[in-house]
């Protein structure tokens, strides 16, 4: 199976897991395909994202960071990266602050004029 398909097949797999309410069977659909593609940035980011929805934050962290060391300027992961850390006891206000830096750049990309639609 090429990485293509497998990651595809890993993610419509951990979909309809989530549809069904399955949220442990939406990850560990994503963790087998990790398993396999170890340096897929998106196959990490939408395993953090579910970790982090059910609670799991420093799997969530574990995660996200790896997505962002895989793939430096993807917006989507340092926001949600940062949102995870946000959630922990006694953060730093300087980490929080990256939550707004990279949704506020998540918005220039989708936006990149900078005008109000």
């Amino acid at each position: 199976m090429t990485q293509d398909a497998l990651i595809a097949q890993a993610i419509a797999a951990a979909d309809a897991s989530t549809a069904r309410g399955d949220g442990g069977g939406a990850i560990a659909a994503l963790f087998e395909a990790l398993v396999q593609r170890p340096t897929d940035a998106e196959l990490h980011y939408r395993s953090g994202v579910l970790c982090l929805a059910q609670g799991r934050v420093d799997d969530a962290i574990r995660l996200l960071h790896r997505a962002t060391a895989l793939n430096p300027t993807w917006l989507p992961a340092w926001e949600q990266f940062s949102h995870a850390l946000g959630t922990l006891p006694n953060i730093p206000h300087d980490l929080v602050l990256l939550k707004d830096v990279a949704h506020a750049l998540t918005l220039a990309e989708i936006n990149p004029t900078g005008a109000l639609e």
